[in-house]
């Protein structure tokens, strides 16, 4: 090895060990987030249900509020949770209630009238679906 093949490596190896220190030094430790109200629109079925599981059993001190159109399928997943006793569940059907010229206004009202606590978490997860054409639906 030549004496200027020499130098281009001692070169290029300081400088990537120089780049990775400097790469390491902006990587922060994550810190712990632990929240206390946990709010899903839309927990009685689908991804909803499925994160309040998630979520009921990596933060069980947690309160979770469970929002959707039926009151019998949020009762039936509250039992599903591994925390049931930490979770309230609210019966609100957004769509009537816009249909029937309601404000959005008057709906978030209403939505903090019922819910009474500021969500750290949440997860808006309602939605319907209609199956056909697309030029029908």
């Amino acid at each position: 090895m030549t004496i200027e093949f020499y130098w281009i490596y001692v070169y290029l190896t300081i400088s990537s060990i120089f780049f990775l220190i400097l790469w390491l030094l902006q990587v922060k430790p994550p810190t712990k987030f632990t929240p206390k109200n946990i709010v899903i629109i839309g927990g009685s079925s689908g991804l909803g249900l499925e994160l309040a599981k998630i979520y009921s059993k990596k933060y069980p001190n947690a309160n979770l509020i469970l929002l959707s159109r039926k009151i019998a399928k949020l009762q039936e997943a509250k039992n599903q949770l591994s925390t049931p006793k930490n979770c309230q569940i609210i019966s609100l059907d957004i769509c009537q209630n816009i249909q029937n010229n309601r404000s959005h206004k008057k709906i978030v009202e209403e939505l903090k009238e019922k819910i009474k606590v500021t969500p750290d978490i949440l997860v808006c997860s309602a939605g319907a679906a209609h199956s056909g054409a697309f030029e029908k639906t």
